[in-house]
């Protein structure tokens, strides 16, 4: 996680004019960032459901609209895929193609080996602690404040010490870039620990604990050669499918519904039950490891199943991504690169289909092997898509918004997750308390939380700032 600060920033944010340079490769893929961005613009508006729709469903059951959308913006129940459960495969996934850009960046700029695996190692608590920090809730001022705190990690704040104490070279500056990092982590983990009692219980489900968990181990892979980083891929899906399949099934005359499942949720029979929701083998994990925390009550299950071991998966679909960095930063021509990426992304979605029918069910929830496959290949389509619209063809005039939003992630989906309320209360004191009361109320509410998110980025875009995952 870096700020960009400065005159870099129109090459960060994308020129968006045409590249004609005779490689025919632009530095940086504007498709790469309006991809983000377009998730970013489903995701802020309301983190639990696209733009409310489920809200409008409740309040409109019979409308043929309403309740099409809810399905398509909320999670599958159990097994399937809609739009919604792609958000987080997308999120993950570019996070593993900026990965060969970013190195490639770092190594331009001089930095070892030893000082980038560093900052991995920091990126990745910084993104554990933040998204712990993120489940607190707002109590006081410094509970709203914090995790703006966790974000400074990367102000350029080392470097201005570092001139002002005349501390010159690469030694003295990192120096004080740790400590800087350092003070800033420590603080956070201890105000956790001693704050955790705001929580009803520690989750490390949502996507910035997940990536925490998994991108130390994923940067590593991600230095192999293509066809290692591929086998290590099927290997930790292989050893992940195993380790399900042979832990015991639930007894006779145990009732399901002790452990959340709802009359009418989906239930597997035969060796698919393996990966029945809260019964399976990440689900017990959770209830042995969450209980190790400090909590106002013993964690029993999660209302969707969603489980701490889902980041061992998710690993191989940030590895995924880094292949698709690598195979964007060739130098093969812009078409060959689509095509490839179309035909990766179509063998994706067939190979994981195959494997939901033959080895396990392909749940987003526990994000089955199946599930990892599959949706990796429909990010990857939907990449080559975007890649067609933008690079090949050139069509920039409409990305615009979607590369404001695109280039600071992570800093709109912690105002997303974190100040959605205070945002909304903004328009109602300005507006009057009636401006989302109305039939169509929940649906304003959320585009008007997300245009005030989007502006907030769009002020932290002429600023030159960016908060990098």
């Amino acid at each position: 996680m870096s700020w960009s600060v400065g005159s870099r920033v129109g090459r960060a944010a994308g020129d968006i004019r045409p590249v004609t340079a005779a490689s025919d490769r632009a530095p940086r893929l504007l498709s790469l960032d309006v991809f983000r961005g377009l998730v970013m613009l489903v995701l802020v508006p309301n983190v639990y459901g696209g733009f409310s729709f489920y809200e409008m469903a409740a309040r409109d059951p019979q409308s043929p609209v309403w309740p099409f959308l809810a399905r398509q913006f909320t999670h599958a129940q159990w097994s399937g895929c809609t739009i919604w459960d792609l958000v987080m495969p997308s999120f993950v996934f570019m996070i593993g193609v900026a990965i060969p850009y970013s190195y490639a960046a770092r190594k331009g700029r001089g930095e070892s080996d030893a000082w980038i695996f560093a900052h991995a190692v920091f990126r990745a608590v910084v993104l554990l602690v933040l998204g712990v920090e993120l489940q607190m809730t707002i109590q006081t001022r410094a509970d709203l404040l914090w995790p703006f705190l966790i974000l400074a990690v990367g102000l350029p704040v080392p470097a201005l010490i570092a001139r002002r104490l005349g501390v010159g070279g690469t030694h003295g500056e990192r120096a004080i870039i740790v400590l800087w990092w350092g003070t800033i982590v420590v603080a956070s983990v201890f105000r956790l620990s001693s704050h955790v009692y705001q929580m009803r219980g520690i989750a490390f489900h949502d996507i910035l604990p997940q990536v925490g968990l998994g991108y130390v181990f994923a940067f590593i892979v991600s230095r192999y050669a293509l066809r290692a980083r591929a086998l290590t891929a099927l290997a930790i899906l292989f050893a992940f499918w195993l380790a399900f399949l042979i832990f015991p099934l639930p007894g006779p005359g145990f009732s399901s519904t002790a452990v959340g499942v709802a009359p009418g949720d989906e239930l597997f029979l035969g060796y698919f039950a393996h990966w029945n929701k809260n019964t399976n083998l990440a689900a017990a994990f959770d209830r042995w490891f969450l209980n190790l925390f400090p909590t106002t009550e013993p964690f029993a299950f999660n209302t969707h199943g969603y489980e701490t071991l889902n980041f061992i998966p998710t690993i191989v679909t940030i590895v995924l991504g880094t292949i698709a960095g690598d195979y964007l930063r060739g130098d093969r021509p812009r078409v060959q690169t689509r095509n490839g990426l179309l035909t990766a992304g179509g063998f994706g979605v067939f190979g994981g289909l195959m494997l939901g029918w033959a080895a396990c069910p392909i749940v987003k929830s526990i994000w089955t092997p199946s599930w990892t496959i599959f949706s990796a290949g429909l990010v990857t389509v939907a990449l080559g898509c975007l890649y067609h619209v933008v690079d090949v063809r050139g069509y920039h005039a409409w990305t615009w918004p979607c590369v404001v939003a695109g280039l600071n992630p992570i800093l709109l989906y912690t105002l997303a997750l974190h100040y959605r309320w205070p945002v909304v209360e903004v328009w109602r004191r300005g507006l009057g308390p009636a401006l989302f009361a109305g039939y169509w109320g929940p649906v304003l509410e959320s585009v008007a939380c997300g245009l005030s998110l989007w502006l907030v980025a769009y002020a932290a875009y002429r600023l030159k700032l960016f908060v990098r995952i």
